[in-house]
């Protein structure tokens, strides 16, 4: 269980592997405060949705053999529940192109990877998690570059997809097996 945490927060994150979300990244211009706010709703939505999604693909759709229906209720459940807990913790007007979309694929690939319910709900979130550490990262790093200035011909967010790309290989250089292939022959 702990493994599949750190997996899913850390080296197999949808967001840095799939680049879901990265762009939604760096355009959030809010608070701590609205962003914990947001970091909560964003994992009750998902949590709720991965469940119930869950338990209607295992019990409903698979006895009547029709699982290729889910995403078009999975998408039913998350709309529904979006809104409810939306009506309870309030962040902004309700957008569900920009701030729901990136638990929405999340629930749909922990639905896809997960074995049961509590590996789909590990996996969605963990993913959750990954995208709001990233974002805290992200932060760190604007108010690290607003410390410099501006330097001549740069932007700041070019240094910012800079450093992105310096964190994706740090992530993801330890996985070098590619180096021995010719070795292991």
């Amino acid at each position: 269980m702990k493994s599949s945490i750190l997996y899913y927060i850390l080296s197999s994150s949808v967001i840095l592997y799939y680049g879901f979300g990265i762009n939604r990244l760096l355009t959030i211009k809010t608070d701590y405060k609205t962003y914990i706010k947001s970091l909560v709703k964003a994992l009750l939505i998902t949590a709720s949705t991965t469940s119930l999604s869950w338990c209607l693909i295992r019990f409903v759709l698979s006895a009547l053999d029709i699982i290729e229906f889910y995403p078009v209720l999975t998408s039913l459940f998350f709309i529904v529940i979006s809104i409810a807990v939306h009506a309870f913790i309030k962040t902004a007007p309700i957008d569900i192109t920009e701030d729901y979309a990136v638990p929405f694929i999340i629930i749909l690939i922990s639905l896809n990877e997960g074995a049961g319910i509590v590996s789909s709900l590990v996996i969605s979130l963990s993913c959750i998690f990954s995208f709001y550490l990233l974002g805290v990262i992200i932060f760190a790093l604007r108010r690290r570059f607003r410390l410099f200035g501006q330097e001549q011909g740069f932007k700041s967010i070019t240094y910012l997809l800079i450093s992105i790309a310096i964190i994706f290989i740090a992530l993801f250089s330890w996985n070098a097996s590619w180096f021995t292939i010719g070795l292991n022959q």
